[in-house]
């Protein structure tokens, strides 16, 4: 391959997927409508997702949140959605333009085949691109840590 800033961005932009695919933690990359223009694999597994039902969907919708799927709305137009943490985190981190404190959730997937609890620890910090807007957000599942996890879920604030 010859040495073209093409080429350099490239490797680059295959570095920085490499890099954010390596994580342990979940990462999505929303816009200010909450569109998803990235997650890696570790989101992927989280929600139980494919790639081809993520990108370019609304957050909520794509998640399967239980309020847009057991009414049958879209994620943001139902009346629950303002009491959802991790969009508060992300609206807010767009609004102040700023990281946001971390936070945590109980979230129930409205899948029905793995009806599921988790506690999914998470952060969003807002970000320009190319004069874009966007909020990144890092999910970590602490399910897997039962007790202690409440305990450290009990002394996080809340996200306004």
């Amino acid at each position: 391959m010859n040495a073209t800033p093409e080429n350099d961005h490239l490797q680059q932009a295959e570095f920085y997927n490499a890099l954010i695919n390596s994580l342990p933690d979940a990462v999505v990359v929303v816009d200010p409508m909450f569109r998803i223009h990235y997650c890696n694999e570790a989101f992927l597994r989280l929600f139980d997702l494919k790639i081809e039902d993520t990108i370019g969907k609304i957050y909520g919708n794509a998640i399967r949140c239980k309020a847009s799927t057991t009414s049958n709305t879209s994620c943001l137009t139902e009346g629950l959605c303002s009491n959802c943490r991790i969009r508060n985190a992300m609206f807010s981190a767009f609004r102040m333009k700023e990281t946001q404190p971390q936070a945590s959730i109980l979230f129930e997937s409205g899948k029905k085949e793995t009806d599921t609890l988790k506690i999914i620890a998470f952060q969003s910090s807002f970000f320009r691109l190319d004069n874009l807007n966007f909020v990144v957000t890092v999910l970590n599942d602490m399910t897997r840590l039962g007790s202690e996890t409440l305990r450290y879920i009990n002394n996080l604030p809340d996200v306004t």
